[in-house]
């Protein structure tokens, strides 16, 4: 229920595992999005391709939050940001 699927990331220039945890650390601190002070992202997965990602976030309500940041852009590039297909919303 902490991850999130990223989608659409930038094939150029190619970004790398750090340089997403680094930008999703900042969107969500810029947006208000945290529930608590200090680091947001837990874990940071690509594909090998690098078209693909799934980050994981220390808490549900932050995967919850972070669903805003569909959309956002990086490299000019517009990022889909949401649930991965496994996911069971709680009843």
């Amino acid at each position: 229920a902490r991850r999130i699927y990223v989608g659409n990331l930038p094939q150029n220039p190619q970004i790398d595992e750090g340089q997403l945890r680094e930008f999703f650390e900042t969107a969500m601190l810029q947006a208000n999005l945290t529930t608590e002070l200090g680091p947001v992202v837990r874990d940071v997965w690509m594909n090998d391709g690098k078209a693909f990602a799934f980050i994981e976030v220390r808490s549900v309500q932050e995967a919850n939050n972070a669903m805003i940041l569909d959309g956002i852009t990086l490299y000019g590039t517009a990022l889909k940001v949401s649930r991965p297909h496994d996911y069971v919303a709680r009843a």
